[in-house]
Parts: structure tokens; C-alpha cells; sequence
């Protein structure tokens, strides 16, 4: 039931706000599962989905010069970010993986409340 329920408020989360993340890493979260289970899982969760949305916004138009123009631009951060995470993984220790993972979540819950108040800009 609590696999239903994490699905069910990521895809209302996640087709509201883009951000159906945190409902599932809760969810992972409270199985227990070590670090490589946790990111594979996560990725076989979520890269079906992002794939399909993709190929739907495509379907409706809604992939234009500007949206491929930022994201080619967005690239080398991403993929700083991609090699930035590689690194902290190869020194988390797995009994401090939870924490960084829980740190995480509240520092990004933290960001999208202050953002949605208009604090930063």
C-alpha cells in the first residue's frame, strides 16, 4: 500500500509542480535500501516517465528553439553537477548515505518554499 500511495502523490506532485521526486525518495528512504539499490531504483522509477513526457511535449509543440536553446546551454552544468555528485558519492560513507539523502531533500524543500514566496528574485 505504501508503494501505491508514494506513486500515487508522486504523479499528482510531479504533473502539479514538476517535482514528483520527494514522495518516492521518502519512500526508498524508509525501506532501508543501500546506496546503489536507492539510485537504481530511483532511476528505473523515473526514466520511463521523463521519457515519455518528453516524447508527449513533442507530440504537442511544446519543444521549441528556445526550450532546445537552454537546454544545450544548461549542459555544462549538468553535467558539472553529474561529476560533482559522482564525486561526494565516492566519499559518503553508506551509514551517513540517509542523512546526505534527508539534507538534501530539506535543503530543496527549503529552496522551492523561499523561491515560490518570491524571496529570491
Amino acid at each position: 500500500m505504501a508503494r501505491l500511495t508514494a506513486g500515487a502523490v508522486s504523479g499528482v506532485v510531479g504533473s502539479s509542480t514538476s517535482m514528483g521526486g520527494p514522495p518516492v525518495v521518502l519512500y526508498l528512504l524508509g525501506r532501508g535500501l543501500d546506496a546503489p539499490s536507492f539510485r537504481a531504483t530511483l532511476l528505473v522509477y523515473f526514466l520511463p516517465g521523463n521519457l515519455l513526457q518528453v516524447i508527449a511535449f513533442a507530440i504537442v509543440g511544446q519543444i521549441t528553439n528556445d526550450v532546445v536553446t537552454v537546454c544545450g546551454a544548461s549542459l555544462p552544468a549538468v553535467c558539472a553537477g553529474l561529476l560533482a555528485g559522482a564525486w561526494v558519492r565516492r566519499r559518503v560513507q553508506p551509514e551517513r548515505f540517509r542523512a546526505v539523502v534527508v539534507a538534501v531533500l530539506v535543503l530543496t524543500s527549503v529552496v522551492v518554499l523561499v523561491s515560490a514566496t518570491g524571496a529570491l528574485g
